[in-house]
């Protein structure tokens, strides 16, 4: 949903990089997400500490068929933005590039120095800002998350780091391999909602 911040949460390489900029792909084009509705194409402002730009995002989005021209990648050395301080150039830089996604490739990864990723105050804090420029800009935040290690917790259990990372946000979207499958031998996927606070849980949805 517009105006509103959402977290994509799995286990490291099964692709959450991967759906975050597919679903920005589609925001360039206008094109409707799944179960959603078409729009006016808008732009992606993607900030990344997990890929790099040149070799891997912009070739992986023009492969998804994205409009280049309204993708921009920002990585830590480039930009030096962290959250909460770096809020405001953020913003400008959403606005500028009429935005309709911001994509956060981790949540952690851009917490300002200092502040701990297990505490709630400091996700709070990173959090805070985000929020506001959602809404300020009628656009989706996707911030992404890795799970912990520990396979017997429920998911809402596993989100790594404090639980204000799943408990402040309002939808909760986990990616994975189907149930039993080992993630580095299929291409299949799942994308499920583990919390919306927005309306009902729809079914799960398969990708390759």
């Amino acid at each position: 949903a517009h105006g509103t911040l959402m977290v994509l949460a799995g286990d490291g390489g099964v692709g959450k990089s991967t759906l975050a900029q597919e679903l920005g792909a589609r925001m360039t084009r206008g094109q409707a997400p799944p179960g959603g509705a078409p729009g006016d194409p808008r732009g992606v402002v993607i900030l990344t500490a997990e890929e790099d730009t040149s070799a891997v995002v912009r070739p992986r989005m023009r492969l998804m068929g994205a409009d280049l021209g309204r993708v921009t990648v920002l990585d830590p050395d480039e930009a030096a933005l962290t959250l909460p301080s770096g809020a405001e150039r953020l913003e400008a830089r959403c606005a500028a590039e009429g935005a309709g996604l911001l994509v956060v490739d981790t949540g952690p990864a851009f917490l300002d120095r200092g502040l701990k990723s297990n505490t709630e105050e400091a996700i709070r804090r990173f959090y805070a800002p985000l929020r506001a420029i959602a809404e300020r800009q009628r656009l989706v935040v996707i911030v992404l998350s890795h799970l912990n290690k520990d396979v017997s917790r429920s998911a809402q259990h596993r989100i790594m780091g404090g639980v204000a990372w799943r408990n402040a946000a309002r939808q909760v979207l986990i990616v994975g391999a189907p149930p039993g499958a080992d993630p580095r031998e299929t291409g299949e996927r799942l994308v499920a909602v583990e919390k919306n606070n927005l309306g009902t849980h729809p079914h799960a949805v398969g990708f390759t």
